[in-house]
C-alpha cells in the first residue's frame, strides 16, 4: 500500500480530462459535519383493504470512481388507513473528501499505466537528463528554506558565538592552571586562544550575513521554499499539494540517514548549469534574454557555490506524485 505524501492533483485533473473525456468535480455540499440517518413515519386509521411499495432513490455509482449517497422509501396504503416510511442518509464533509482522494489516489496509477504503456516514463534510481517522464526510487532529502531562515539568524550566530566564547573560557582556566608553564607561556598561550575565539565569532557573523542575504534573493525568485532533493536532482514542491505539513514530513523524514527511500514520478525540465562566465555570454544575448539567461544562472551559481544544496549538472525536476511504498 502506498503512503502518499505529495500529489499534483492538478495535473491529474488535466490527465483524466484529456484521457477519459473529463473528470468529475462540481458535488453538492451538505451543512452538516457527521453522517446522519433520519426515519420518518406517519400513520392513519385502520382498514381491511391494502396497498404496500417500497423502492430506492438517490443512488449513483461510478465504478472505483464516484459512488452518491442513496435512500430507501416505503409505502403502505389501505382505503381509510396510511402509513409511510421514509429513511434517508446524508453525507458529511468528511465523506467526500474520502471520495476525492480516492479519485487522485486511483488517478496516479492511470497515470503510471498510461507511461509505462505509452514508453514515456523511465524507471531509475539516478536521473540522466535523457528521459522527459521518470519514476525515481532512491534516498531523498526534504530541504526548506525557511528553517534557513532561523538557521542563519543572528540569534543563532549569538547562541554559536556563546559556546564559543564558553570553550574559550574553559581553555583559559587549563592554561592558568597549567602549572608546567612560565608566566610568558601562559600569556602567550592566552593571547593565541583569544586571537582564535575572536577570529570564529568574526567569521560566523560574516559568513551567516551573507548566507542570509543569499537566501533573501533566491526566495524572491525560486518557485517553492520547499524542496525534495534525490542524489542528483532538486524538485520543488507547491504547498497545496502536500498531504502533511511541512513541519509534519520534516520531523518525520527530515534525513535519509535510516536508508529509507522514497519515489518520486515527475517531468524532466532542466539542467543545473554553472558558467563562471555567465554575463560575458549574456552580452551576445537580447536585453529580454539577456536578463532572464543572468537570472537562471546566477540562481544556479547561489544553489551550488553558496548553499551546496545540489551540485553542476544535477536536474530540476517537476513532481508530480510523491510516495512511500
Amino acid at each position: 500500500m502506498r503512503e502518499i505524501i505529495y500529489l499534483d492533483t492538478d495535473f491529474l485533473h488535466s490527465f483524466l480530462a484529456q484521457t477519459q473525456g473529463g473528470l468529475p468535480t462540481d458535488y453538492t455540499r451538505e451543512n452538516e459535519e457527521y453522517t446522519q440517518e433520519d426515519l420518518q413515519r406517519t400513520s392513519g386509521y385502520q382498514s381491511n383493504n391494502y396497498t404496500e411499495m417500497e423502492g430506492k432513490t438517490g443512488k449513483f455509482n461510478i465504478p472505483t470512481i464516484l459512488e452518491t449517497p442513496e435512500g430507501a422509501l416505503k409505502l403502505h396504503f389501505e382505503p381509510g388507513k396510511y402509513s409511510s416510511e421514509n429513511t434517508f442518509w446524508s453525507e458529511s464533509d468528511l465523506g467526500r473528501e474520502l471520495i476525492s482522494k480516492k479519485l487522485h489516489d486511483n488517478s496516479i496509477i492511470e497515470f503510471e499505466n498510461y507511461l509505462l504503456n505509452e514508453g514515456k516514463v523511465t524507471e531509475t534510481k539516478v536521473v540522466s537528463g535523457d528521459e522527459t517522464y521518470i519514476k525515481v526510487n532512491s534516498s531523498f532529502e526534504l530541504i526548506d528554506f525557511n528553517t534557513f531562515n532561523t538557521t542563519f539568524s543572528e540569534d543563532m550566530v549569538y547562541t554559536m558565538n556563546k559556546e564559543i566564547e564558553k570553550e574559550k573560557n574553559a581553555k583559559l582556566r587549563e592554561i592558568n592552571q597549567n602549572d608546567g608553564l612560565t608566566k610568558q607561556q601562559k600569556k602567550d598561550h592566552r593571547d593565541e586562544v583569544n586571537r582564535i575565539a575572536e577570529e570564529s565569532k568574526k567569521k560566523n557573523e560574516v559568513d551567516f550575513k551573507d548566507y542570509r542575504e543569499t537566501l533573501g534573493f533566491l526566495k524572491e525568485f525560486l518557485p517553492s521554499n520547499f524542496f525534495l532533493k534525490t542524489p542528483n536532482s532538486l524538485a520543488p514542491l507547491k504547498e497545496e499539494y502536500l498531504r502533511e505539513s511541512r513541519n509534519q514530513l520534516l520531523f518525520k523524514y527530515g534525513n535519509n540517514e535510516d536508508g529509507a527511500k522514497v519515489t518520486m514520478i515527475g517531468k524532466v525540465t532542466r539542467k543545473v548549469h554553472c558558467n563562471e562566465d555567465y554575463t560575458e555570454i549574456a552580452e551576445d544575448r537580447k536585453a529580454v534574454s539577456q536578463m532572464s539567461y543572468i537570472w537562471k544562472s546566477l540562481v544556479d551559481d547561489m544553489l551550488v557555490n553558496h548553499l551546496g544544496i545540489i551540485e553542476d549538472g544535477d536536474f530540476v525536476v517537476n513532481p508530480i506524485a510523491i510516495y512511500f511504498e
